[in-house]
């Protein structure tokens, strides 16, 4: 019986437990990113501050969103590796490794499929 006097303190905890937040996000890595490699011409890759990585294929099609649920870093000589570990909506996760190096205003390298290499976009990142 005692237990039900702890029900409205657990119905208040739980929400806050199940409510991840983002970790920041490096600010090296926040905007839009393009690349012309000709596999991925037409498509921006978004990271936002808000902890989203977003993949824009194109108008016609639904962008691809992953909540960054955590991250790593590590750099060695001039190249920032990040981690992360991400899910969608639907609660598939996912890990993208990301190469950031400094050089040419900022460039991203996706470890797979390949590595392609994206430069920032010109404009305000959104």
């Amino acid at each position: 019986m005692r237990w039900f006097r702890l029900l409205p303190l657990l119905l208040l905890i739980i929400p806050a437990v199940a409510c991840k937040e983002s970790p920041p996000v490096p600010q090296e890595l926040v905007g839009n990113w393009v690349t012309q490699d000709a596999k991925y011409q037409g498509k921006t890759l978004v990271i936002d501050p808000e902890g989203y990585i977003v993949l824009i294929v194109d108008e016609d099609t639904m962008p691809k969103a992953e909540h960054i649920d955590h991250m790593t870093s590590t750099e060695v000589a001039g190249v920032t590796t990040y981690v992360l570990d991400a899910s969608d909506q639907a609660g598939t996760h996912d890990r993208i490794t990301v190469m950031y190096r400094a050089v040419n205003g900022g460039e991203l390298r996706l470890a797979h499929p390949s590595q392609v290499v994206w430069q920032r976009a010109a404009g305000p990142a959104t």
